[in-house]
């Protein structure tokens, strides 16, 4: 019985590959926020054409969804805007006034992304009750 043992060769970067990686990796991350930014609000007026269709607009579903989606917009843009400006020097005012106004600024942030979802459960909860009769056995207990 023979054992192969051949050993390979790593290669490790060099210390000045690292740094650039490294910043490279920090740039792309510290972007990522606009890029959400603007890949959400070409997907908001997608959603908002779609949905403000007359035909779809009688629909209560699609009225949920709508609401779910001006929602996640504002969620963007009063969230992740600030963030990304805050980056580059821009001072935010209407955080850093006074305590009552940061408070509510953080109630903002963790009120709408749960307004969204609360909406996409509404829109199920629609198409859930409009699927079966009254007379079924969901609704008679």
């Amino acid at each position: 019985m023979s054992f192969n043992n051949q050993s390979k060769l790593i290669v490790m970067p060099q210390p000045s590959q690292l740094v650039i990686a490294s910043t490279y990796i920090e740039l792309l991350l510290n972007h990522f926020s606009l890029v959400f930014l603007i890949l959400g609000t070409i997907g908001f007026l997608g959603n908002c054409l779609i949905f403000l269709h007359p035909k779809v607009r009688t629909n209560t579903c699609s009225i949920y969804l709508l609401c779910s989606t001006i929602s996640d917009e504002l969620d963007l843009v009063l969230n992740l805007l600030p963030n990304y400006l805050s980056m580059y020097g821009y001072s935010i005012p209407y955080v850093t006034t006074s305590s009552i106004m940061c408070k509510f600024i953080m109630f903002i942030r963790t009120f709408l992304p749960q307004l969204s979802v609360n909406f996409i459960i509404l829109a199920l909860i629609d198409r859930f009750a409009c699927s079966y009769n009254l007379t079924s056995k969901w609704f008679l207990g």
